[in-house]
């Protein structure tokens, strides 16, 4: 499967599949509902990849970012939920647009490399039943 397949057809699924609070909803920018009606975009990539980078994430189109990385060689699964809000003061990111600048940019790339640290130090959660619970509220 490619990239964008992978993640639209077998991911969120998946997600959803691990986290039932969290309801389907392909609207521009988001792709699934809490249960509170939080916005979440899922965005995934398989490891290990020298390069992992988050394309298309639309800063004003979601609440939260659902960063899934699935590691093909040991089955492990990093989950990440991030703030939209925190991506401009925490995160390295490119605007994704030529047209956009990088501090008015809408649409952004995030890169994992550039970001590990930060996303692992407090982004970071346990579980599927850890998120799930997250979303339920």
């Amino acid at each position: 499967l490619s990239n964008k397949k992978f993640g639209e057809e077998w991911s969120e699924k998946y997600v959803r599949d691990h986290a039932p609070n969290l309801t389907q909803d392909n609207k521009a920018g988001h792709d699934a509902l809490t249960k509170s009606g939080e916005k979440w975009e899922i965005k995934s990539a398989r490891l290990p990849q020298k390069d992992v980078c988050f394309n298309q994430c639309h800063l004003k189109g979601c609440d939260k970012f659902l960063f899934v990385l699935y590691n093909c060689e040991t089955g492990e699964e990093l989950i990440y939920l991030v703030p939209a809000i925190d991506i401009r003061k925490n995160f390295h990111y490119s605007a994704q647009h030529i047209r956009e600048s990088k501090e008015a940019a809408e649409c952004v790339s995030i890169k994992y490399n550039g970001n590990k640290e930060v996303l692992e130090n407090h982004y970071r959660i346990a579980n599927w039943e850890e998120l799930n619970k997250m979303a339920g509220e």
